[in-house]
């Protein structure tokens, strides 16, 4: 058996101890205390007594801190078995798709790196040592070789702005 004085208790004992809160609720929600009868009239005695039914001030559920006795009810609704399963099972498919969601962006990830990488090694591929670019400069002698050294250094250009080579 489970005690608790508060509706807070519920809410930190619902987590561990759901079946026995549950139970635990289902006999405040029962608990016929909505109302009492006070004597209007006569005596016990006599046996004339007229009694009167009056609503109760402090019922076991607002001594318990609920605002009605349907909150009980909604509470106990949705810790049912049924609420319970569709709940777990959407937690579940919501994890589910951050994992796949998370895997497909990490496989982008690193597709998108190994393309950056190989355009890269391209690059470097096709980039002479500083040396050979040095001696090249030194050697335009006329209009032609300046034009072979400048549409060497377009292509480049080119490649860099396009991020890819022709």
């Amino acid at each position: 058996m489970i005690y608790f004085t508060t509706k807070a208790d519920i809410n930190n004992l619902l987590a561990t101890h759901r079946d026995e809160v549950i139970a635990a609720l289902k006999d405040i929600y029962d608990t016929p205390d909505d109302t009492a009868y006070r004597i209007v009239s006569g005596s016990e005695d006599t046996g004339d007594v007229v009694y009167e039914e009056i609503a109760t001030p402090n019922p076991l559920w607002k001594l318990k801190g609920f605002l009605s006795r349907a909150e009980i009810k909604e509470i106990i609704g949705d810790y049912s078995d049924d609420n319970l399963n569709a709940a777990i099972a959407w937690k579940l498919q919501a994890h589910l798709d951050h994992i796949a969601k998370s895997a497909a962006n990490y496989e982008l990830k690193i597709a998108q790196e190994a393309v950056q990488e190989a355009k890269m090694q391209a690059f470097l591929d096709n980039l002479p040592p500083w040396t050979q670019v040095s001696t090249a400069v030194d050697n335009i002698g006329n209009l032609a070789d300046a034009k072979v050294f400048l549409k060497k250094l377009a292509r480049v250009v080119y490649w860099l702005a396009r991020n890819q080579a022709d």
